[in-house]
């Protein structure tokens, strides 16, 4: 088990406890001898109660990030991405880090909180902690990097914590889909995951085990749409990675209304398991890697939820490239790197009605060095601009 599954383990066991903050010196007296009980305990008390302690800290520690994340967002807000930020505040994130449990503290740290510290020897030393943290490079630190580097990837998280991060990066109020909070007349997330489970295996030909898997991980987020606000239903996803590593090779969903049934959903382009679209996906992922490969016929056609057709109207995909590059060699974000061996691809996105980020039809550019038919590569910059003005309105 990983540390979330561990941790989300504990909450459920443990969730009629209370464990005070005498309790926890209580037990770290214990285990280090430092003071003497009057009844022996056994050691698999001690350990149960140690591992308690750790599940209490691991819990804190995530609701901590979960309250202090809106502040990262807000300084993301006033001084872009994280390379950008002052001195100060990179110092306070790192603080706030090693608080939370999640940056140990090393001379490196005691150099980054001396006051005799050069201001660029603070920016080294934060961006590395950082670095060393998020495994990405300084400039493509955010708090969705920092936020999956301390809670892990969004398919292990709770639809509690799937909500709190849609409200987080305000998407609340123009998504297609809205995440809610489960509720009593909602059916539970573990009865929608076995419905979606047992719908899937009957639609593919799965065997009975197909989906227990230790590399396969199960995620349920109850929504609603701008369509049918009163409709709660949970949308469930299988997500298979390659044995050993944390790439995605494909997924398999289905959507479980409140009375127990799968439903295909036309709100959010989600048909019924085995209708034939989701197989064809497949192959084509199967055949060409990922959809950054596809046309854009293939991609209008299996991901009309993202995807569209370039309307007649919009500027040229050769011009998209041109605006692309030409944005990332002047944003003061990417213009420091070295773009030489980076190749162009373009695709069309379908517009989102009342969404923030993409509220028309757009181009994004992702210009990238040898990137592969699983998406890895050595670098890249995410270039959003307006199909019909060509206006760059976002750069990654």
């Amino acid at each position: 088990m990983n540390k979330r599954q561990v941790q989300d383990a504990m909450n459920k066991g443990f969730s009629h406890l209370e464990f005070t903050a005498n309790h926890q010196r209580e037990v770290l007296s214990m285990v280090r001898g430092e003071k003497p009980v009057k009844k022996k305990l056994s050691v698999g008390l001690v350990f149960a109660m140690v591992l308690l302690l750790v599940a209490f800290a691991a819990v804190a520690a995530t609701l901590l990030w979960e309250n202090y994340a809106a502040q990262v967002k807000q300084i993301e807000s006033e001084q872009g991405s994280y390379v950008h930020w002052q001195t100060k505040d990179k110092i306070d994130l790192v603080k706030a880090l090693i608080e939370m449990g999640y940056v140990e503290e090393t001379d490196e740290t005691d150099r980054l909180f001396d006051s005799s510290t050069s201001e660029e020897d603070v920016h080294i030393i934060a961006d590395q902690l950082l670095m060393d943290l998020t495994q990405r490079d300084a400039s493509d630190i955010s708090v969705a990097e920092i936020t999956y580097a301390v809670m892990g990837y969004f398919t292990a998280w709770t639809p509690e914590q799937r909500v709190w991060w849609q409200e987080l990066m305000g998407y609340e109020s123009g998504a297609v889909d809205t995440f809610v909070t489960p509720g009593s007349h909602d059916i539970s997330e573990e009865d929608a995951i076995r419905i979606a489970k047992n719908r899937l295996i009957e639609a593919y030909g799965f065997e009975s085990d197909y989906f227990d898997k230790d590399n396969i991980d199960a995620s349920a987020d109850l929504y609603t749409t701008n369509n049918r606000p009163d409709y709660r239903r949970w949308m469930v996803t299988f997500s298979i990675y390659r044995e050993g590593s944390n790439y995605l090779e494909r997924a398999y969903s289905a959507v479980v209304d409140n009375t127990g049934t799968v439903i295909a959903d036309p709100d959010v382009e989600m048909p019924l398991p085995g209708d034939g679209v989701d197989m064809a996906k497949d192959v084509l992922s199967a055949e060409k890697g990922h959809y950054i490969f596809w046309t854009h016929e293939e991609r209008a056609k299996y991901m009309s939820e993202r995807f569209a057709m370039p309307a007649f109207d919009a500027i040229s995909e050769e011009e998209a490239i041109r605006i692309a590059w030409e944005a990332a060699r002047s944003d003061e974000r990417t213009r420091q790197r070295n773009l030489d061996g980076y190749v162009p691809f373009a695709m069309y996105g379908a517009a989102i009605p009342d969404n923030p980020l993409n509220p028309n039809e757009y181009w994004v550019v992702t210009l990238a060095k040898n990137m592969t038919k699983d998406y890895t590569n050595e670098g890249e910059v995410n270039v959003y601009m307006d199909a019909r003005t060509g206006e760059v309105y976002y750069i990654f």
